[in-house]
């Protein structure tokens, strides 16, 4: 994290702010790794000093900016599902029938949903729900925040449309659209950092579909 000095202030300066309950972080790259310091290596940001300590991963996480979206039209504000991707682990449900899990991944989806609608949520919902005593399903929608909560939920439903088809009975899947995200896992992707045990995330192999509009 570098700091410019201006007339004696000091000014932190980047193109991005990553931003959580007890720290920030200023971008100045395109890609930051965060993780845990090592004797060995170093990353951008040291989750393990905010409290996760020897649970989080030397390299924890990735994170890209991406700015080469281009368009003579004008995108801001406008709903786009025309084009997206999609991840699923390859390996079946094993830990319920399906009709149990399709019927507990709509419900949590719509808990959820409902959240991300909410004014201070900031198109961001995320919850969990107990398929049995020992797995927990997990959830995250996120909408990029030019949209309306209108937009918000229809890129949602389109999104959420795909874990009945292409990831329908996967232990995971993640759906990207230029406007939504959506996701669910067995294993907690999000968490705060106050001495959580770390989960088990292999999940085997993964697979991707491109969607075109």
């Amino acid at each position: 994290m570098a700091a410019t000095s201006i007339e004696s202030s000091d000014v932190e300066v980047g193109f991005a702010k990553l931003q959580g309950e007890d720290f920030e972080y200023y971008m100045q790259t395109y890609s930051i790794v965060l993780g845990r310091n090592s004797k060995k290596s170093t990353v951008d940001v040291d989750l393990s000093s905010l409290g996760g300590g020897m649970n989080i991963s030397r390299n924890h996480a990735r994170i890209f900016y991406d700015f080469t979206r281009r368009s003579q039209n004008n995108f801001i504000g406008k709903l786009d599902t025309g084009a997206g991707l999609i991840h699923y682990n390859v390996p079946n449900l094993t830990e319920t029938d399906p009709k149990t899990f399709d019927d507990e991944l709509g419900e949590l989806f719509d808990g959820i949903r409902s959240e991300a609608a909410l004014r201070e949520s900031r198109g961001l919902g995320k919850g969990k729900t107990k398929l049995t005593p020992v797995v927990t399903l997990n959830g995250l929608v996120h909408c990029t925040r030019d949209l309306s909560p209108l937009d918000c939920d229809q890129c949602f439903a389109a999104a959420v449309g795909s874990f009945m088809t292409a990831c329908h009975n996967k232990k995971g899947c993640r759906v990207l659209y230029n406007s939504c995200y959506v996701r669910y896992e067995f294993y907690p992707f999000y968490f705060r950092l106050d001495g959580l045990v770390k989960p088990n995330t292999s999940v085997g192999t993964v697979s991707s579909i491109r969607l075109s509009p």
